[in-house]
């Protein structure tokens, strides 16, 4: 339940992070390139790819930290 709740705030933080200030980063600029995405919604689902994949990372990084500090 506690790793649910850290990659939901850390999605919402990102998400609301990126509507406020939409900076093109790695996996979200790539959806420039695809052509069959209609252009008013490029910039949407960018934030959206971009808030999933680094609360992903964040999440990840966050569980494997709380194993090796839960097997000390």
């Amino acid at each position: 339940m506690r790793k649910a709740i850290t990659f939901l705030t850390f999605f919402a933080l990102f998400l609301t992070a990126l509507i406020f200030v939409p900076l093109e980063l790695f996996p979200g600029n790539l959806l420039k390139n695809i052509s069959q995405i209609p252009a008013q919604y490029k910039p949407f689902l960018m934030v959206l790819l971009n808030s999933l994949t680094y609360s992903l990372i964040v999440w990840l990084i966050l569980t494997v930290l709380s194993r090796r500090i839960g097997k000390e």
